[in-house]
């Protein structure tokens, strides 16, 4: 019965053409991980997202996110992920209006949380169609501001390209490496050449 109302929910918010939160629950002692808590969301988009992440940019305490941060993905076209313990997103392809989740934090509930949530219709830095702030304050989870197009100035960051998306314990980009390899092979060709010169 209770996907039943959350199915009818999200269908109303993608006639609405507005995205709409539905606070569907908040639960405690979710998994084995003592004090940790989860809240089922529902989003009402455009149909033209293909890329929604959420960033978690203040944290008393409630965060953060589980090593599975968003679980319980609707619909089944959609994939999960959690690189850091910041940061989760979801994907698929485009032409759903509505999605339905479980964000999985790992704090006290009793705590407080700030998450600022990107949906882009093409991917990362492709046209971000709307952006939020989420707080969970006093054991409500609210939408605080939200806006389509920009400006994006209640985000952290308002261009929405420079949060952190590496995973925990991130490998270097290839270019790093590449220019850290040029400093220790000349770095040693030094070395070599002043030892024989003594």
């Amino acid at each position: 019965m209770k996907r039943i109302i959350f199915a009818f929910l999200l269908l109303i918010a993608s006639q609405v053409m507005t995205p709409l939160l539905v606070n569907a629950s908040i639960t405690s002692g979710n998994g084995a991980i003592t004090g940790s808590w989860t809240v089922s969301l529902g989003f009402g988009g455009l149909g033209t997202e293909t890329l929604i992440e959420s960033f978690i940019v203040s944290d008393t305490g409630a965060g953060p996110f589980q090593a599975n941060g968003i679980a319980n993905v609707f619909p089944g076209t959609r994939v999960s992920a959690t690189p850091n313990s910041n940061y989760a997103y979801m994907s698929g392809p485009s032409g759903v209006t509505a999605w339905g989740w479980d964000y999985q934090f790992a704090g006290n509930m009793a705590d407080t949380i700030s998450i600022d949530f990107l949906a882009w219709d093409n991917g990362v830095g492709s046209n971000l169609i709307f952006a939020a702030t989420f707080d969970y304050i006093g054991g409500v989870f609210s939408n605080v501001q939200q806006s389509f197009g920009g400006p994006y100035d209640f985000l952290q960051d308002s261009t929405g390209m420079n949060y952190n998306r590496g995973g925990n314990g991130t490998v270097p980009e290839p270019g790093t490496i590449a220019i850290w390899s040029v400093f220790a092979i000349t770095g040693l060709a030094f070395g070599n050449r002043r030892r024989k010169t003594t």
